[in-house]
């Protein structure tokens, strides 16, 4: 069984210039990426998909880690899907004669994940042989509180406004601390989520995505307590 590992990391950014090297703990985002990686047991290639010559630099300390290429620009745009950036590795790979089982990808900005967890539900994964997964977590505001003004109109965005929050729908938000997927699958859908998807549930504070500036801001005033907190097992939704 040997798997890759993706690190996503792309130089441009809308909400946050320079996004995966903003510090966190006197730590850049995409290394906080990477030092999970190296954590992840079984045989792994660990691959750094970038545009950027300073992430670059700045990953290169790292021994056996890959940096193959540079990204294209084609895919390296606020459109580009990231679907199409694993395509591209795969083929690359596929002109060397590598192949994997499973591809696992890590997105820098999802910085609160236990190591334990993400190893524990890999495991699993590749244990029961499922096919794809994706982890979540619990939202912090539900849709139905949501609004959208069309033509000076308000719309919920719920099917109706409900005031209990007991009766709302249990919705979940796609956290991105890790989606795995079986390679000959992936290529098949080309996507990592899809119906036959596996999902888990992680805790609360794994929402934290950075994307915003205030959502660094969040990270770092939350950092200091992480450590505190009693870390939970995942659980398995479907």
């Amino acid at each position: 069984m040997h798997n890759l590992i993706i690190i996503p990391a792309r130089g441009g950014s809308v909400g946050i210039k320079n996004k995966n090297l903003k510090l966190l703990n006197k730590k850049p985002l995409v290394c906080h990426a990477l030092d999970l990686a190296f954590k992840i047991s079984g045989k792994n290639s660990i691959v750094l998909s970038t545009d950027s010559k300073k992430i670059i630099k700045v990953c290169k300390k790292y021994k056996n880690i890959i940096i193959p290429f540079i990204r294209p620009k084609k895919l390296s745009s606020n459109s580009a899907k990231i679907s199409d950036v694993i395509i591209h590795l795969i083929n690359f790979f596929k002109k060397k004669k590598k192949f994997f089982d499973y591809l696992i990808l890590l997105e820098p900005t999802c910085p609160f994940r236990n190591f334990k967890e993400i190893n524990s539900i890999i495991s699993d994964v590749i244990k029961k042989k499922i096919l794809s997964a994706f982890t979540v977590s619990d939202i912090w505001h539900h849709p139905n509180e949501y609004i959208t003004i069309n033509d000076k109109k308000i719309f919920f965005l719920g099917k109706k406004k409900q005031s209990n929050r007991q009766h709302y729908q249990k919705t979940y938000f796609i956290n991105g601390a890790l989606y795995i997927i079986n390679s000959k699958f992936f290529l098949k859908k080309k996507n990592f989520i899809n119906v036959n998807s596996s999902i888990y549930k992680l805790p609360p504070h794994t929402m934290i995505d950075i994307d915003e500036p205030l959502h660094l801001n969040i990270a770092r005033l939350f950092y200091k307590n992480y450590r505190k907190i009693k870390k939970k097992k995942f659980i398995r939704l479907i």
